[in-house]
């Protein structure tokens, strides 16, 4: 009897001694459960963290693309407007006198359409327009020839919306006293399109051009009277 109460006590004791040892052990595993989960927890949020900022970063940099290509565009939309405005002038003038003269040159020799800074109308363009003049008999006809010629493109051009002034310069071959020939200017016309809305073109006397025009210049070599290459 005494045995089995020994026994039991022993038994009763090892028991104790088993939960202790197990709540020790839980207590040491339950603050290493803690830190991982903290660190868990901390990589979670860093990752996170990292997602957020390239999100963040990709926006910045479509939105600084858009940016740069909107800019690059705009210059590409404004020379497009100038260029269909200058391939717009140039089909008017060949198709009022021909793309070539008659000595088979080309009519045009150089063309420029720029912005006019002497309207208030923004917008308003000016053209210069180089042009080759075609050979005749006499200067006075060459002359009478090119004026002809100013009538036709004046009237085309003032045609096109926006364009405010006209200034036309008609070259021709001359010879210098050393027998050198080159192509000169021999006369400078130049409208505004309020100078040409007043003329009415069907009526008009291209020898009145010196009066009426804003601008008027001719070399004297076109009002020598000798054929071919002027002096």
């Amino acid at each position: 009897m005494q045995e089995k109460q020994k026994n039991s006590l022993k038994s009763g004791t090892n028991v104790q001694s088993e939960s202790r040892t197990n709540q020790k052990e839980a207590s040491r595993q339950k603050p290493q459960s803690s830190i991982l989960t903290g660190c868990l927890g901390c990589l979670g949020m860093l990752v996170a963290l990292v997602l957020i900022g390239i999100v963040i970063v990709a926006i910045v940099e479509e939105k600084d693309n858009d940016e740069h290509k909107a800019a690059v565009a705009s210059p590409v939309v404004e020379n497009s407007t100038v260029n269909g405005i200058e391939d717009k002038v140039r089909s008017s003038i060949t198709k009022a006198i021909g793309d070539t003269t008659n000595m088979d040159e080309q009519r045009v020799v150089s063309l420029q359409v720029n912005d006019h800074s002497g309207t208030v109308q923004e917008g308003d363009k000016i053209v210069v327009a180089s042009l080759r003049g075609n050979d005749n008999l006499t200067a006075g006809m060459i002359k009478g020839g090119m004026q002809m010629d100013s009538i036709k493109v004046f009237k085309a051009l003032f045609q096109i919306p926006g364009i405010e002034e006209v200034a036309l310069l008609w070259q021709f071959p001359t010879v210098d006293d050393y027998g050198n020939s080159a192509s000169t200017t021999a006369l400078k016309i130049t409208l505004t399109k309020e100078t040409a809305a007043k003329i009415n073109w069907s009526g008009f006397d291209k020898d009145n051009f010196e009066k009426v025009a804003d601008s008027y210049w001719e070399s004297p070599a076109i009002r020598e009277k000798k054929s071919g290459e002027l002096n």
